[in-house]
């Protein structure tokens, strides 16, 4: 979900799934494309929330996830040009985090947006 700085607007959210018409895949009884972990073919809520995002100005919006973003999401995050991103749990590997760092971008644990609020809202 992207969320204004000042709690005011929610401006797109997403969620992992097929794309817009997909029906159930005969293979797997789902909309799956395969039913093994990290395989699902699935399009990744970032890039579904980022898709739907329609305001000019994403530096001023918080991404919060529910689990930690991909390497490949978090690139695209950052291309994007959000930055501030917050997730509730860590996911997989999270090597690729750092990233967000690199470049000045707030992130971490939800808990950490608590601790960076006053800074972020500027």
């Amino acid at each position: 979900m992207a969320l204004r700085k000042d709690f005011s607007k929610i401006a797109s959210f997403g969620y992992n799934g097929s794309y817009s018409g997909a029906g159930i895949n005969d293979e797997t009884g789902t909309e799956e494309d395969s039913l093994i972990p990290g395989e699902s073919g699935f399009i990744h809520a970032e890039v579904n929330m980022i898709a739907k995002f329609k305001e000019y100005d994403p530096e001023n919006y918080i991404v919060l996830l529910t689990l930690s973003p991909c390497k490949m999401c978090t690139k695209i995050l950052i291309n994007a040009g959000f930055k501030h991103v917050y997730w509730l749990t860590e996911y997989r590997d999270t090597n690729h985090l750092s990233i967000f760092n690199n470049v000045g971008v707030t992130s971490g644990n939800i808990e950490c947006l608590l601790n960076d609020y006053h800074s972020i809202k500027g």
